[in-house]
């Protein structure tokens, strides 16, 4: 920071959130012929928060204040994430966001991976935990791959998250009693339900005494 002022520097006082961090004295005077002097300052939060800082510079003719404001925030995660459940199934993950700070978070999610999902935005409220619901369900069994990441748009924080999901053998959908008389045919009809976006085959196998008609 480079504070231009043509006076001799007396005494500095250096405020952060109302308290005194430190004084410096400069009795013996610092002459600033040329107009400006670098003055370092180091600053190392305690923890994640908003801090507020004055800098207050005086002399014999003069003083001076300069206002700062610093904002820190937690370093960014990355993380690996696996799911497994039967296929047409559905398997929540909660992810904590926690926020411990005086201010309120939004946060933007980018997700990619086709069995997975999740709301886009969420927010989360100062000094509070708020979980983020990512949804697994796989259509079909085998394995699938995705990202996640949660960006603060208080900060720009990000949180990285590897996404790695196992679609197993799929439950039966339902449970059928058909009722029929020895020897004579009874025809039920089995409804099968298509959950994607286009027009699927199925094979069809016979099962002891029952003799099932396949349809596209």
């Amino acid at each position: 920071m480079i504070i231009g002022f043509k006076f001799i520097l007396r005494l500095l006082l250096i405020l952060c959130n109302g308290e005194c961090l430190r004084i410096i004295d400069a009795s013996t005077g610092l002459n600033l012929d040329d107009g400006t002097v670098s003055l370092p300052i180091k600053f190392k939060a305690p923890q994640v928060g908003h801090y507020t800082c004055r800098v207050v510079l005086r002399s014999a003719n003069d003083i001076r204040l300069y206002h700062l404001e610093v904002s820190v925030s937690p370093e960014g995660t990355t993380a690996l994430l696996e799911f497994a459940c039967p296929a047409q199934q559905t398997v929540v993950q909660e992810i904590p966001i926690v926020n411990n700070t005086d201010s309120n978070w939004f946060l933007q999610a980018f997700l990619k991976g086709e069995s997975f999902s999740g709301p886009q935005t969420i927010a989360a409220p100062a000094n509070q935990t708020t979980l983020y619901p990512l949804t697994f369900k796989p259509q079909f069994e085998g394995g699938s791959e995705g990202t996640l990441r949660l960006v603060n748009k208080t900060d720009g924080m990000e949180h990285c998250f590897s996404l790695v999901g196992f679609g197993e053998r799929p439950l039966a959908l339902d449970h059928f009693v058909v009722n029929c008389t020895v020897k004579r045919k009874t025809g039920y009809m089995v409804r099968v339900p298509n959950t994607t976006a286009r027009k699927q085959s199925f094979n069809v196998t016979c099962l002891h005494f029952f003799c099932l008609c396949s349809k596209n």
